[in-house]
């Protein structure tokens, strides 16, 4: 009969693991019935009450599984195609060849790598020399603007010191000279005029001399131009020539400091534009190099060695997305797990903790490890870890139940155990000490109450109980019985199997 109390459990624990109170036993009682001429003899199954302990906890189906697993790859960045393979089960030795994939295009990469950096690394030297020539070239530049400079600043300082100077005194000197045949003219033309004031009045001399008086007059006018011209030009340089030469030595000037400074920018242009010819080139030859290494480095990537003495399984044997068939031939890419080694020296046992349960259950809590295959055989364990978060039973159905991952350390024995094998968990929660308990089999439901039948010298006796905590096989009465009472497995009034 479905027992309230076992409904709420519905904890399937460990009532054979411990001795003392966490069993109970049948006790036969022999009676002897008279029918007719003949007589048959039918057993009473019936329980002693004992006071002791009461186990508590859950049971759950476990996966023995390595604590550290030697998932291997292809651990180059590249596709290719698995060439050889050892088969699955088979057992390896630490530096055994496991695995070998298709080397011949990594092989062409890496010598076309050689040759395209050997290229860039003479495009760099021919840049290096183009640097060096035209640094050659942009001095010569710059010494010829540089000269222009210091030519035209020379032209400008050379006319203000000493030809500005020169003209001046020449053009003084013209009008002095002018002034000078100036006065002598006007002198003997005085003298002269004089001297025709002393003479004969004798006209043939007379005549002879007015004639070389107008002779002195006209020196004087042609002394007088002379003077004249001399003052002119002199300011027509002071206002006119003067002004034009220097400015036209300044703007030479002006313009051979504009030629040096955009041959000075020209040549940093150029430079800067070599410059970063090369060191880009200098970082092309980097990243080749680097990639040239990298391609290198995959060479002995090109197989897989076993890490450590194992069984070996094909593929990833905790992928919840399916495991991918593993054969020779095929695609594979880095990172792609295609061997597994368990490590068989740390086991563990992982199952699934129901949401239900999780507050009953802690880490730490004993655990009664009982392999499928492996009848009679009983290991001990402990309870070392406990998901956080719960997830879904079916990851891809929300509305499935929730469970806690939990895995279980093994403290005694495990020596025959094997990665994959199916185990049956018996988690001990607590143990009630100095109990009264009885076989769930022993109390019935009568309504909201419980009771039990207990013998007695007129015959059974139903007897209301309380009930306390319970596991699957046994629950506890509070009240209702004592020590020593005897109860029955069954209802005692209903026609038992061999009764007429």
């Amino acid at each position: 009969m479905a027992l309230k109390t076992k409904k709420l459990l519905s904890i399937v624990i460990i009532a054979a693991l411990l001795g003392g109170g966490g069993y109970y036993f049948y006790r036969k009682k022999a009676k002897t019935v008279t029918a007719g001429s003949g007589s048959k003899e039918v057993l009473d199954r019936t329980y002693t009450i004992k006071r002791g302990e009461l186990v508590l906890g859950i049971t759950a189906g476990g996966n023995v599984n390595s604590r550290k697993k030697h998932k291997l790859s292809m651990e180059a960045n590249l596709s290719t195609k698995l060439l050889d393979i050892v088969p699955e089960s088979t057992q390896v030795k630490e530096g055994e060849k496991l695995a070998t994939f298709d080397s011949e295009n990594l092989k062409n990469t890496i010598e076309d790598a050689t040759v395209e950096l050997d290229n860039l690394e003479k495009e760099l030297e021919v840049l290096v020399q183009e640097q060096n020539i035209q640094i050659s070239t942009d001095a010569e530049t710059m010494r010829t603007a540089t000269d222009r400079l210091d030519q035209a600043d020379d032209s400008l300082r050379k006319y203000r010191r000493y030809q500005l100077r020169e003209n001046r005194d020449n053009f003084d000197a013209k009008i002095s000279d002018a002034e000078t045949a100036l006065k002598k003219a006007r002198s003997e033309y005085e003298d002269y005029q004089d001297q025709m004031n002393t003479s004969s009045s004798d006209s043939a001399e007379y005549a002879k001399l007015q004639a070389n008086l107008d002779t002195k007059k006209k020196a004087i006018e042609t002394a007088e131009k002379a003077v004249e011209s001399a003052e002119s030009s002199r300011k027509v340089f002071l206002r006119y020539d003067n002004p034009t030469k220097i400015k036209d030595l300044e703007n030479s000037v002006a313009q051979a400091k504009l030629n040096l400074e955009k041959v000075k920018v020209s040549i940093d242009s150029q430079r800067v534009q070599k410059q970063r010819q090369i060191d880009n080139m200098k970082t092309r030859i980097r990243r080749k190099a680097k990639d040239l290494e990298q391609q290198k480095s995959y060479l002995p990537m090109m197989e897989i060695i076993a890490p450590v003495d194992g069984i070996v399984l094909y593929g990833d044997p905790d992928d919840r997305w399916g495991r991918t068939e593993i054969k020779k031939g095929m695609d594979v890419y880095r990172g792609m797990v295609l061997i597994t080694i368990p490590d068989m020296r740390k086991l563990i046992v992982e199952f699934d903790l129901p949401e239900l349960y999780r507050s009953k259950v802690n880490v730490g809590n004993e655990v009664i490890i009982t392999p499928d295959s492996l009848q009679g055989v009983k290991l001990k364990g402990k309870i070392d870890d406990i998901a956080t978060v719960p997830v879904n039973v079916l990851f891809w159905d929300t509305n499935s139940p929730k469970i806690y991952k939990s895995k279980i350390e093994l403290t005694e024995g495990g020596e025959q155990l094997v990665n994959g094998m199916s185990v049956q968990l018996e988690v001990i929660t607590d143990v009630v000490k100095d109990v009264l308990s009885v076989p769930v089999e022993a109390v019935f439901e009568q309504g909201n109450n419980f009771l039990v039948y207990k013998e007695s010298a007129p015959g059974p006796k139903e007897v209301p109980v309380t009930l306390g905590r319970s596991n699957d096989t046994l629950v506890e009465i509070t009240e209702g019985v004592a020590e020593g009472d005897v109860v029955y497995l069954y209802r005692p009034f209903q026609k038992r199997e061999g009764d007429k």
